[in-house]
């Protein structure tokens, strides 16, 4: 399959230095000093390191969100008359039209949004490559899961650009991936805070507030629209681009596509524990069965209550 690369996928990869080094100057000169010193979290823990990251990654989430958002209504795919119909409905296979299907202003906006994303997946790929050398990897469990993630996504992303076909669907993926993005932070920095500072603390109230949100609409996006999502890919990439479209009228190929639906179904299966165990401490906030709130303990402390039950159970 012959592809004619425009200057649009040239565009996405000389961006993509320039959102690195934009990224990692956010990580030194602001994610780090707001930790350490206006949240005075410990600068010598991995927690703080991972909160850090959750402070330059609101300049990711929130962004690329929008940008996705915005690159969606403009495609008209999106767009619901009175009666919840829309274009997308009837013409599913629109997620993987070729890049000569959409207006030049929209080329661009495609452009950008994955030169800023891929820049910052290589930008935390990075930083958890260095944090590794300090930290022993059992300090982040699922260290693996994320650096295949964020590979996973720079592979599909330049995929998108080198085959140009597929933006649309790829939008869609980049904005339910990182809608509940925010939240996720958020609770990131908070159990940061509920580790190093004694309950209660202002970051068990985030907690009460934001999880019961986050629990409720990361499952959602996960598992259900996940779900559906896996079904419409199925459909386009592997039913439609077998039987409904001929080989030489492809945009991509057909292994390409396998791909795809793969590394979909590996993101919503992948983080069905992670959606499970959050919406399950999220009813629990909703309900009141709280667990017991966590506290810092110091080794005299430590020491002090493990006399203490020891007693207890003597007597």
């Amino acid at each position: 399959m012959p592809v004619q690369h425009h200057s649009y996928h040239y565009t996405y990869l000389y961006n993509i230095p320039s959102w690195w080094i934009y990224f990692c100057c956010l990580r030194i000169f602001l994610g780090w000093p707001i930790v350490t010193r206006l949240l005075k979290f410990p600068p010598n823990k991995y927690q703080t390191c991972s909160a850090s990251s959750s402070i330059v990654c609101f300049f990711h989430g929130i962004p690329v969100t929008y940008m996705a958002y915005l690159a969606l209504s403009a495609s008209g795919q999106f767009r619901f008359d009175e009666n919840f119909k829309a274009p997308f409905w009837s013409d599913m296979p629109v997620l993987n039209s070729n890049l000569s299907a959409y207006p030049a202003e929209l080329k661009s906006s495609f452009s950008l949004v994955m030169s800023y994303s891929c820049g910052y997946m290589l930008y935390d790929l990075t930083f958890m490559l260095i944090n590794s050398f300090y930290y022993p990897v059992s300090a982040e469990p699922n260290f693996v899961d994320f650096i295949q993630h964020h590979i996973g996504c720079v592979v599909y992303m330049y995929s998108v650009s080198y085959f140009e076909a597929g933006y649309t669907g790829l939008m869609l993926l980049m904005f339910l991936g990182e809608v509940t993005n925010p939240f996720q932070n958020i609770m990131n920095i908070a159990n940061a805070g509920q580790e190093y500072f004694k309950s209660p603390s202002v970051y068990d109230k985030i907690e009460q507030i934001v999880q019961p949100v986050f629990g409720i609409l990361f499952a959602f996006v996960r598992l259900v629209i996940g779900g559906v999502l896996i079904f419409i890919f199925s459909y386009i990439y592997l039913y439609h681009n077998i039987f409904k479209v001929k080989t030489e009228e492809r945009h991509i190929p057909f292994t390409l596509g396998i791909i795809w639906v793969s590394a979909i179904l590996a993101m919503v299966v992948g983080s069905a524990n992670f959606a499970i165990e959050n919406l399950i401490r999220a009813i629990e906030l909703i309900t009141g069965s709280e667990r017991t709130p966590y506290v810092v303990l110091t080794g005299k402390e430590k020491s002090l209550g493990t006399e203490k039950s020891e007693k207890e159970k003597s007597q």
